[in-house]
This record gives structure tokens, sequence and C-alpha cells, in this order.
């Protein structure tokens, strides 16, 4: 192995216990860090060595989480745990047991049409992260592709959900339990197995946080402090149980030190929030929606972002939006008149990282490129691509974490925002979305915050 992988006894038991041919279909539920991520990347890569197929399948929300989460990620990735495995093109391939080629097709199940071309033909052993946000149809046809597989095999990982998902009671509740699991989760499946009975090949296994060997005592203390007791985040995140969220999406974590003066300065003159850099973020709106303008601000290590003003209006044509956006850049692009005054951050176009617009809206994005570039030497470019339920997490753990601020005097309604907001009604829709404020609000803020979704993640929460 290129780097040093930290295996557990559990670890290596739940290893073996997987490689036996009978297993079909193996599911590790758990919190975030209980190392069942790493746990399928080693299980899935012993498959396919011993594979007399061609072709396997790596699949996550999208491609680039499944590369950066499966692939490539640090010490744990598949390509460097095991340095055989090597990219060509957008395929790995590796040398199987028998001396033949193996190719692993990486996909991401939330382009549809991405994936029809990818699932064709035969493929023996599937690797779906986060199945519970995997489309219904995906997962049916991941299956029909091993029809004609002598051993196929299914891994899949996942945090606890709505114990009525459809996942669940589709294809995880037919496991047979391995190991210890909470007393909840043992007892929806029992009572799933009373009514419909077992698979042959299908297995369940829990993992806890503790199973991880690299996290410490300390470690574990502080992730159990992230979220309040008893929240839904707390059960699902934490303690890796199903749980069901409650109507509204946030109201566990929007207490009211999440509101902030962010001028405030320190006895010393300093200020309290020192914020060096600056990322905007817009949503255009369309027939009864409203345009939007976010400015966060970041200090210099990015491990955290205060939200210092939003600015909305009803929806309008290029020419009065475009107008309006300029008026909100002046608004706060121009430097300190001096050290001493309080009113003003030093924005300008070097510290103004960005200005991310819906990367929905391509033409917009085109048109306003070389407006923007010329009068005030900025970028705009498209948001990053994260999903609505990255972006619900990503939110939720920097409301528990307090790394998610948001100025009092011109940010609240991006406060009151979140604070309203409600669950979707559908595992599709798993934000309320009725073309109202609320939601053009919180879009803006978060293509503003995605730039760095990464880093804020990395040093400010749970990573999955």
């Amino acid at each position: 192995m290129a780097n040093k992988l930290v295996m557990s006894s559990f670890l290596i038991k739940r290893l073996f216990q997987a490689l036996n041919p009978s297993v079909r279909f193996l599911c590790l539920e758990g919190p975030a860090r209980s190392a069942k991520t790493v746990e399928a990347i080693e299980i899935f890569y012993r498959r396919v060595y011993n594979s007399a197929q061609k072709y396997h399948c790596i699949a996550s929300q999208t491609y680039e989480t499944a590369k950066d989460n499966i692939v490539e990620a640090d010490t744990v990735g598949l390509i460097f745990t095991h340095p055989n495995v090597r990219w060509h093109g957008k395929n790995l391939t590796l040398t199987g047991a028998d001396g033949k080629k193996k190719v692993i097709k990486v996909c991401g199940f939330l382009d549809t049409a991405r994936w029809k071309k990818i699932l064709g033909g035969t493929i023996e052993n599937f690797l779906i992260d986060e199945i519970n946000v995997a489309n219904e149809t995906f997962i049916d046809e991941c299956f029909a592709r091993q029809l004609s597989c002598e051993q196929p095999f299914v891994i899949c990982t996942l945090n606890g959900d709505d114990p009525d998902h459809f996942v669940y009671r589709k294809y995880i509740n037919y496991g047979k339990i391995v190991g210890d699991c909470p007393e909840s989760t043992r007892r929806l499946v029992q009572e799933f197995q009373e009514k419909n009975g077992t698979r042959d090949g299908f297995y369940y296994c829990h993992f806890k946080m503790s199973d991880n060997p690299v996290m410490t005592a300390e470690k574990l203390k502080n992730a159990m402090s992230t979220y309040p007791v008893g929240s839904y985040y707390y059960v699902t995140k934490i303690l890796g149980e199903r749980g069901i969220q409650g109507d509204l999406l946030f109201k566990d974590y929007m207490t009211g030190d999440l509101l902030v003066d962010a001028k405030e300065r320190l006895p010393d003159g300093r200020f309290k929030y020192p914020l060096v850099r600056f990322t905007v973020g817009i949503d255009i709106g369309a027939d009864r929606a409203c345009n939007v303008f976010s400015l966060v601000g970041w200090p210099f290590n990015l491990d955290y972002c205060v939200v210092l003003k939003v600015v909305s209006f009803k929806a309008c044509g290029y020419q009065e939006k475009t107008m309006r956006l300029k008026e909100f850049i002046r608004s706060f692009l121009k430097a300190r008149k001096s050290e001493d005054d309080p009113k003003t951050f030093d924005i300008n176009s070097y510290t103004l990282e960005g200005i991310e617009v819906d990367s929905a809206e391509q033409n917009y994005i085109t048109d306003l490129k070389p407006l923007i570039r010329k009068e005030f030497d900025l970028r705009v470019e498209g948001s990053y691509k994260s999903t609505i339920k990255n972006r619900i997490d990503l939110m939720t753990i920097g409301f528990a974490t307090k790394r998610i601020l948001f100025d009092r005097n011109e940010a609240e309604k991006g406060f009151k925002a979140y604070e309203r907001a409600k669950r979707g009604k559908t595992q599709d829709v798993l934000r309320e979305d009725l073309n109202e404020e609320k939601n053009d609000i919180m879009d803006s803020i978060e293509y503003a915050i995605t730039k760095h979704e990464k880093l804020l993640m990395r040093n400010g929460g749970l990573n999955g």
C-alpha cells in the first residue's frame, strides 16, 4: 500500500466477512467519521480484484464527490491505498487476480443522462455511497446490470434516514444484522422482517464513531457536542440511527448567538471578526421569485464566515437587475478611509474572490462577465454545483458549530429565512420551495458560501 491505512480488528473482521462469495448485498450504516466509507472501499477493491468480470462501478452523488470522497480521498482513497489502481480517462483500471484488466466506472447518480450512458452491459460489483440520496430507478438499474453475474455484489453506505425511505423498504431491511446495532434500528428491521421476510445474501452492519481507529477520545467528545442532543442531526449524523426531520429544517440550530455585529471591535481596536476574504452570491428570480444578492465575509483560514449583507427585490428585467447589482457592489467596494474607521471592511478587487451566480443562469453569467470585469475588475462565475442535500448539511453543520453567522444589522433577513425553512414533502424535494422570498435568499447565501464549502466543512465541522 502506498499510504498507511489504519484498520481496527472490528474493520478487519467485517472485511473478511464481506468477502464471502455468498454475500450479495451489504449495507454499512452509521454516523459521519465512523470509517464505513473506508471499509466500503477496501471491501469493494477486493471483490473487484478477485472478480472474473471486467466491469465494475463506483457511484456517488456526482462524479466529483466520487472522486473526492472515494477515489482520491486523503490516505484512505482507492488509488492511494492501492497503487495498482490507476485513472484511465474517467474510469479506473487495475489488473485482477486472474491477470486480466478490470475497469471501474465512476459515475454520479444525480445526473440521469450521464449514468444511463455508463450503466451499460454487465457490471458485477457496485459501491454506492450515500445510497439514500440516489434515485430509485438508478438503484434498480444497478441490480439489473448484475443479472448474468455469478457473484454479483452491491455495497452501500448511508447515515441514518427516514425509516420509511424506499431504500430501507426495498433493500436494506431485508438484510441479516451482523454484529451490534442500536436497539431502535434492530427493532425496525425485526418488525419489517416479521412481515416481509429476509433475502439470501443480504446483510446489514452498523458503524459507530468509536469503530474508527483515528477517532480519539477527544475527537469523540468534540463530535458529540456538535449538535443539540436529541436533534435530527444528532440522531442521524452522530448516533447514526434512523430518524424523521421535523417540518422546520433548522429549528434545533437557529439560536440567537448566530446574529452578531460583524463590525464589532475588540478593546485594542481590532475587528472581533477579522474578515479579509469576501464572496458574493446571486440568485436570479423568474416569474414570482425574487432576485437576491448576498455578501459573505471570511477570515484568512476560512474556518467560519459571516453573512454581511442581503438585498432582495422582485423579479425584473435584465437591465434593472444588472443596474441593481452594480449598486450593490458599489455599496461595499470601497477602501477604509482609515484604520480607525469601524464602518467598512477593506473590500477590493483582490479580497473579493468571486461573484457566484446560480450556475443554471449561463446566459446571464456570459453577459455579466465583461460588464463587471470592465467596471469593477471582478470575476463573475457560475456557483459551485452543490446538491440541495449537501447545502442543507453544510448550513446545518455551520449553524450547529457557530461557523456560519449573520450580521444583525444588514443580514438578519438571511437568518430569518433559515429560521422559517421547511422540510420538503417528498424524498425528491428535500426543502420546500413555494416560490417564496426565503428560498431565493437561502439560495443566494449558499452560492456565496459553497465557493469555500470544502474548507469550511473540513475546518468547521464533520465531513460526511
